[in-house]
C-alpha cells in the first residue's frame, strides 16, 4: 500500500505538460538527490489520454515524491485514484482496472448478442472519469437514444446503471403522452412515426435490453466478487466504493423481496412493504444493523451452512439476500410484537437456516475451477 485512503474523484486532473514538467526535476533513472533542509516540489497526478477503442480514456497516475516519481497507467479513473489513494495494492487495482473495462465490453455484446444486432451500444467518458452508457436501435429508425446516467464505472460494474434504466424506462410513458398531443395538434408525420416507432420499442426491444443488463449484471458482480474472496463479509461494508459490493446488494434485496411478492411466497407477500422500508432504515444505519448481518455470512461459512467458494462467485447476492431474509423476519417479529429494540428486531431471530438455504439458491455452485478459479480466503501468496 502506499499511503492513507483518499476520497475517490478528488485529483485534478492534469495537463500532460505538468506532468512532464514535474518528470524533467528528476534524472534518467526517476530519482533526484535532496540536501536536508531543501524544499521539494511533490505530488500527485492524473493526465487524461485520448480515447482507447472503446472511447474510454487512458489515465496515467503520477505519484512524484522527494526521492523519485512512478507512473501508472490504467483504463479507468476509479482505478488509477485507488493506486494513488494507497487503499489497495498495485496488483488489485491492476485487476479492478480489467474488471471495469471488461463490464463495458460485457453490456455492449450481450445487449448485440441478446437483440440479434438491433441494438448498439456506445460509450462516451467524462473529464471527470464518469462514462454514460448508450443503447439505440440499429435501424433506420433509430432515432430514439437510451444514455444512463452518468456514473462511475463500478457502478456500471455492480448493476446500479441496470436498476437505473429500468427507471428511466418508466419515463417513456409521458413521452408517449406528448407525442399523441403532439399528433393531435398538428397532425404530424414526425409524430406518427415516433410513436409507431416508440410502440415497437416497448413491446419488443425493452425487454431484450433488461434481459441483457440483468445478464451482463450478473457476470459482471461475479467478476468483482473474486477480487473480494480473500475478506471476511464482515470487512466489506468498509471497502473502497469501487469494490464495495453494498450498495448494489442493497438494490438486490429490494429485488429479491419483489421477487417474494410476486412469486407467491408466504411471508414475501403480507409484508413486502413493511420490510422494503426497513431495508431504508438498514442503509441510513449501516454500521449497526448492516455489519452484524454480514458477521451472520461469516459465521455461517465457518459453520459450513454455506459453501465458501459459492458465496464468493457473487457477494452482491450473497449480502443481498441477507439483507432481505433479515427485513422480511423483522417486519413478521413487528406484527407480533413492538416491544424490543428495533436494532434487536433486525438481527436477532433470523431463521439462519432458512437465510443459508435461499443464499444457496441464489449462488448455487462455483463455476469450475479450470474455466474461473476461484480464490478462497486468507492471506495472499
Amino acid at each position: 500500500m502506499k499511503g492513507p485512503s483518499a476520497m475517490l474523484w478528488n485529483y485534478d486532473v492534469s495537463d500532460k505538460e505538468e506532468a512532464e514538467r514535474m518528470a524533467s526535476l528528476y534524472g534518467e533513472d526517476f530519482t533526484r538527490a535532496v540536501e536536508p533542509g531543501m524544499e521539494v516540489e511533490t505530488g500527485r497526478n492524473l493526465v487524461r489520454r485520448c480515447g482507447n477503442e472503446l472511447g474510454i480514456a487512458t489515465w496515467e497516475a503520477y505519484d512524484f515524491d522527494p526521492d523519485t516519481w512512478t507512473c501508472e497507467t490504467f483504463s479507468n479513473r476509479e482505478a488509477a485514484e485507488l493506486w494513488l489513494s494507497g487503499s489497495l495494492y498495485l496488483d488489485e487495482c491492476v485487476e479492478l482496472d480489467r474488471q471495469l473495462t471488461q463490464s463495458v465490453k460485457r453490456m455492449a455484446a450481450l445487449a448485440a448478442n441478446m437483440s440479434g444486432g438491433r441494438w448498439t451500444a456506445g460509450i462516451q467518458e467524462y473529464r471527470d472519469g464518469r462514462k454514460s452508457l448508450s443503447f439505440q436501435l440499429s435501424d433506420e429508425t433509430g432515432f430514439f437514444l437510451i444514455t444512463s446516467p452518468i456514473c462511475k464505472a463500478s457502478e456500471l460494474a455492480l448493476g446500479v446503471v441496470r436498476d437505473r434504466v429500468r427507471e428511466e424506462l418508466a419515463d417513456l410513458d409521458p413521452y408517449r403522452e406528448a407525442l399523441e398531443a403532439c399528433r393531435r395538434a398538428e397532425d404530424s408525420s414526425i409524430a406518427l412515426d415516433k410513436l409507431a416507432f416508440y410502440e415497437k420499442l416497448k413491446d419488443l426491444d425493452m425487454p431484450v435490453l433488461l434481459g441483457a443488463l440483468a445478464a451482463a449484471t450478473e457476470q459482471n458482480q461475479r467478476a468483482l466478487g473474486r477480487l473480494l474472496a480473500d475478506r471476511k463479509y464482515e470487512d466489506m461494508s468498509v471497502l473502497p466504493d469501487a469494490i464495495n459490493p453494498m450498495e448494489a446488494a442493497f438494490a438486490e434485496a429490494k429485488g429479491k423481496l419483489l421477487e417474494w411478492k410476486e412469486g407467491g411466497h408466504g411471508d414475501g407477500m403480507y409484508y413486502h412493504d413493511t420490510a422494503s422500508s426497513y431495508l431504508d432504515d438498514y442503509h441510513e444505519l449501516a454500521d449497526e444493523i448492516g455489519r452484524p448481518l454480514l458477521r451472520d455470512i461469516d459465521e455461517l461459512i465457518e459453520y459450513g451452512y454455506l459453501d465458501e467458494s459459492g458465496v464468493y462467485e457473487n457477494p452482491v447476492a450473497v449480502i443481498g439476500t441477507m439483507l432481505a431474509e433479515a427485513a422480511l423476519e423483522h417486519a413478521r417479529a413487528d406484527a407480533e410484537y413492538f416491544d424490543e429494540d428495533f436494532r434487536m428486531r433486525a438481527t436477532e431471530g433470523i431463521d439462519m437456516w432458512t437465510v443459508a438455504q435461499e443464499i444457496a439458491k441464489t449462488v448455487p455452485e462455483a463455476k469450475p475451477a479450470e474455466e474461473e478459479p476461484t480464490q478462497t480466503r486468507g492471506p495472499k501468496l
